[in-house]
């Protein structure tokens, strides 16, 4: 009922309410007011209560009641003229004699609204009667429109046996199956499970507001069945017939709806989340503000259904042509398109200027179009499965809550776009321009996102699992906390990106310049879900995977350190030869012999090469001959790594370097051994190169040993001094 304390102030006058409304937190609530005969004009009633409410002979011209609850309100001889209703639920409403045309101004929502709400006989009539007033209508289109409609709906009936002059109303359910319905739900299960041949008679049965959640209502008859605020989530509905049942508000999320029939049903705001709605039909369904997030709709029929919430004029323009209506906009250049809710499923756009539309909610799935002007759109919450976006202009368009699985947008321009919580699973953006774009938690899975520009975009939270970001620019972009499980990253451009708390795990990162990462800390290397390691560097993550999770791999890095030896020299005529042959000869004693060709000028990022690798050899074979770029490696491996002994090599009567004798003064560089030739240095092996490798690594373990010896002595000195101290303070 009523707030008391609104209609207290409403009776203060229009003024007064619209003064207090301004300032107030809450929503008017009038529902089953009394209000008729009141002089309302101009007031303020947005998204108010007014369901039942009698609004019999109110003069509400101007009144705002735009996604206002109106269900079954009496609005005979009310004058609405220039009111906005855009977005009102208006089910069931009388509207006998009501003016909705102010001849001296220019006509409001209502206008087109209600003429629409009588069908095709009520619009021509309207047009006929005010066609003075509405300048260039496009009435052909909209009527086309409603045969169609009409067409759809006997197609329907006939596939389903109704017959068209029988009202389901007049349709008897069986009170025995009704009483059990409302004896419970799991009472009403169990009998379900006992007679599966039994088939549920509950045609105009009145179940408003009752409980039914995870009901089993499979292949019930509930035709014209009053259903307006029931709890029905999770409920089995799959091939029931609902045709024109009252589903107003309803909780239908979740629920199995798989080739049920829902023809002429009005699901006004009901809550359809989640919901398998797989061949469901529709034709003619009112499903204006349902709740159709997360739904599946595959094989669906959508084509007739009414999800319009907007301007009525609006979209009879668009259905007329595009340069009827591109002029249009060309007229009118400062007003906003209102096409939220529209239906448009399959549409073929060809050059619609709809820059700045509202189509929130809309139903653009199988879209076609190219370059489609769609940018500062706003499209919250609309669907756009598999439309057909290529090269659409998108800046700064509202996707907010959109579906756009296995759409195609590549080659579009998105800079600026807001895709929050959006789903794009499957989604080709393929060489998109979407810099600077809000993508915080949006799904991507398996999306292609190939030589997109992804510039500063925020993808906090994302999931970008599976997803190709071949050559992909996220310089600056934000994948905070990002999934990218299985992504392949390669050639992909991360400067000054954030990776901080990402998931890692299965990444193919190839290619990739780290160096400039604005934070790539701990980053997650195990699956989804579970707990394990982080690392701080994206390329570190698949080696330490390997590592952790691979006996082979760790069997491999095992062997490297007790078997690997680099052999550095010059790789060419009689000297390649050489230490071609003395690898041959090194393997013969269960060594892994690994070489570097250094006939090239050698680099920095090779000389780092050659320490890693030194660093993880057991030792190194250095032929000092004719040598050049030596001395340049043994300066990046002799002072750093104490535990990798060199072993220089020299062909007798060579002068060598004049630097070397720099290096003879560090522990690990043993001594010089000069050979007369190739077959000298062969047979010599053992004594010129192992033996002396091995006195090495025998002397630095006893040295080793010795220092742990030392250490433990002095720390056993320094706790007797402690105890001495202590003792001496004490006395």
């Amino acid at each position: 009922m009523a707030n008391p304390a609104h209609l207290a102030l409403l009776d203060q006058g229009v003024e007064a309410w619209n003064a207090a409304r301004r300032q107030a937190g809450d929503l008017p609530d009038l529902e089953g007011a009394d209000l008729s005969g009141r002089a309302l004009a101009g007031i303020e009633l947005y998204a108010a209560d007014l369901r039942g409410a009698n609004l019999y002979g109110c003069n509400l011209e101007g009144a705002d009641l735009s996604e206002s609850w109106l269900e079954g309100a009496d609005l005979r001889n009310a004058r609405l003229g220039q009111a906005r209703l855009g977005g009102a639920q208006m089910a069931r409403c009388r509207f006998d004699g009501t003016v909705f045309v102010t001849h001296d101004g220019e006509m409001g929502d209502a206008t087109q609204l209600a003429a629409l709400l009588r069908g095709a006989d009520s619009w021509r009539r309207f047009a006929r009667e005010n066609a003075p007033f509405m300048p260039d209508l496009p009435l052909d289109a909209q009527l086309a429109k409603l045969q169609r409609t009409q067409r759809a709906l006997a197609q329907d009936k006939a596939d389903t046996g109704l017959d068209a002059d029988d009202p389901f109303d007049s349709r008897r359910f069986d009170d025995t199956h009704l009483a059990r319905l409302r004896a419970g739900v799991d009472d009403w299960n169990a009998w379900r499970s006992d007679n599966p041949g039994t088939v549920p008679q509950l045609d105009g049965a009145d179940l408003t507001g009752a409980a039914l959640e995870g009901a089993n209502l499979s292949a019930a008859y509930l035709r014209g069945a009053r259903l307006t605020g029931a709890n029905l989530r999770a409920a089995d509905l799959g091939g029931a017939n609902l045709s024109e049942a009252w589903l107003c508000w309803a909780d239908l999320s979740d629920i199995s709806a798989v080739c049920a029939g829902f023809v002429r049903a009005d699901l006004t705001g009901a809550d359809l989340r989640r919901a398998n709605l797989y061949g469901a039909s529709f034709a003619e369904a009112n499903l204006t503000g349902a709740q159709l997030y997360g739904a599946s709709l595959d094989d669906a029929h959508l084509e007739e259904a009414d999800f319009f919430e907007g301007n009525a004029l609006h979209l009879a323009r668009l259905y007329e042509d595009a340069e009827a209506w591109n002029k249009w906009r060309s007229r009118c250049p400062t007003l906003a398109p209102d096409l939220r809710g529209a239906n448009l499923i399959g549409y073929r756009m060809l050059s619609e200027d709809l820059t700045g539309a509202n189509l929130a909610r809309a139903h653009l799935s199988r879209l076609n179009s190219y370059q489609a002007l769609l940018a500062g759109a706003d499209l919250t919450l609309a669907r756009l499965v598999d439309a057909k976006l290529f090269a659409a202009r998108l800046d700064g368009t509202n996707f907010a809550l959109a579906t756009l699985a296995r759409a195609d947008l590549s080659m579009a321009g998105a800079a600026g776009a807001s895709f929050i919580g959006a789903n794009l699973e499957r989604a080709d953006l393929g060489s998109a321009r979407i810099a600077g774009a809000r993508l915080a938690r949006v799904m991507l899975q398996e999306a292609n996102l190939s030589n997109a520009d992804l510039s500063g975009a925020d993808l906090n939270g994302a999931c970008l699992s599976g997803v190709s970001l071949r050559g992909t620019n996220l310089t600056d972009a934000d994948l905070t906390d990002a999934t990218l499980t299985y992504a392949q990253m390669v050639e992909t451009v991360v400067d000054g990106a954030r990776l901080a708390g990402a998931n890692v795990y299965g990444v193919a990162a190839w290619g990739l310049d780290l160096s400039k990462v604005r934070d790539q800390t701990n980053l997650h290397i195990t699956p989804e879900g579970r707990a394990g390691l982080t690392v701080d560097n994206l390329e570190l993550a698949q080696f330490v995977y390997l590592m952790v999770h691979n006996e082979k791999i760790r069997g491999i890095i095992d062997t490297i350190g007790r078997k690997a030896v680099l052999i550095l020299g010059r790789f060419y005529g009689e000297r390649k030869a050489l230490l071609d042959a003395l690898k041959v000869r090194l393997r013969e004693f269960d060594l892994v012999p690994i070489v570097f060709d250094w006939d090239k000028p050698t680099t920095r990022d090779l000389t780092e090469t050659v320490a890693l690798l030194a660093s993880m050899s057991r030792f190194v074979v250095a032929d000092v001959t004719d040598a050049k770029s030596i001395p340049q490696e043994l300066s990046e491996i002799v002072p750093r790594l104490p535990s990798v002994p060199v072993q220089p090599i020299l062909l007798r009567g060579d002068p060598g370097y004049a630097m070397f004798e720099h290096w003879t003064s560090y522990r690990t560089m043993l001594p010089v051994y000069q050979y007369g030739d190739q077959a000298d240095l062969l047979d010599n092996v053992q004594q010129a190169i192992l033996a002396p490798v091995e006195a090495w690594e025998a002397s630095a373990t006893k040295q080793t040993s010795l220092e742990a010896e030392l250490k433990a002595k002095d720390d056993e000195i320094e706790r007797l001094k402690a105890m001495l101290q202590m003792q001496g303070g004490t006395g």
